[in-house]
């Protein structure tokens, strides 16, 4: 199955958008990588190599700036649509 994924922190709140609905958000004050690990896709970092995510992704994009996203939308039917 096919699901659209955003994360997107907008001031201090974060919200998981799944096919563009409002999931779950949470308040982040400070930076997004206290730690200095640097950005970590794919992977739960614990200090082992043993947890990456096991399935596919397409088209990651990583913005900084604006939120792309401050509510609900309307995410690509597929991902074979652009």
């Amino acid at each position: 199955t096919w699901y659209h994924l955003a994360i997107v922190r907008n001031g201090g709140t974060i919200t998981l958008y799944i096919n563009g609905e409002a999931d779950h958000s949470i308040s982040q004050s400070g930076s997004m990588n206290s730690g200095g690990t640097g950005l970590v896709v794919g992977r739960l970092y614990t200090g082992s190599n043993a947890n990456y995510y096991n399935g596919h992704m397409d088209e990651i994009r990583v913005l900084n700036g604006s939120a792309r996203w401050e509510g609900n939308f309307i995410p690509p039917l597929n991902p074979d649509i652009p």
